[in-house]
């Protein structure tokens, strides 16, 4: 599945994520060992993976939150949300 901007996604319930200093955080699979850093802008777009809010409104809100989020952004976030589904660390919601 490739996700659109009109996906919603909710993390997989054997993940637990740890928020670090300077706004990284780790994303740790206690079954496997497995761990995932990631940066600050991918945190901040991990912690609205709600299972309601849609990819474009996740934008939506970090554009109203933050000033300076470049247009790109928007790519970005569906690069991530690809890349942690193929991980198997969110899942896809059905709303």
């Amino acid at each position: 599945m490739n996700p659109t901007l009109l996906s919603r996604f909710k993390p997989d319930a054997r993940f637990v994520f740890r928020p670090e200093i300077d706004r990284y955080a780790i994303l740790f699979d206690p079954e496997t060992g497995r761990t995932q850093v990631l940066n600050p802008s991918a945190a901040a777009v991990f912690v609205r993976f709600d299972g309601q809010k849609s990819l474009a409104e996740i934008f939506a809100n970090l554009r109203a939150e933050f000033e300076d989020i470049p247009s790109e952004a928007e790519e970005q976030i569906l690069a991530l949300a690809t890349e942690l589904l193929r991980a198997g660390v969110i899942r896809e919601s059905e709303v």
